[in-house]
């Protein structure tokens, strides 16, 4: 699935993100500073945000209404990681909650009952 995919990438970036941040020291604009100083983190970071948030945008238009209430938490998740990240942290998702709530949705929407 292609939310599925680009959130894994994304996740990836965020990882790198936030380890770089950790060595750099805090700075009025994080973004601009990793921009000039690990142009390839912030652009990979940038880059798997949009196809994300594409992703995440169509699987709320298609997705049924257990879908989309799970995607919301999900994406709510995610979005505190993007923030943790670029202060040089990581935000959890406690035990996966978010996560397999939203798997569980989808694969109720998506394969039909035995």
């Amino acid at each position: 699935m292609q939310y599925w995919s680009s959130w894994n990438r994304f996740i990836h970036a965020l990882r790198e993100l936030s380890q770089e941040m950790r060595h750099q020291e805090l700075q009025h604009d994080p973004r601009a500073h990793l921009a000039r100083t690990a142009p390839g983190i912030a652009e990979r970071a940038w880059t798997t945000e949009r196809e994300w948030r594409k992703a995440a945008d169509a699987l709320l238009l298609i997705g049924g209404v257990e879908v989309v209430q799970a995607a919301r938490e999900h994406i709510a998740v995610t979005q505190g990681k993007l923030e943790a990240a670029w202060l040089g942290s990581w935000h959890a998702d406690e035990a996966g909650t978010a996560y397999q709530r939203l798997n569980d949705a989808m694969r109720a929407d998506l394969l039909p009952p035995i």
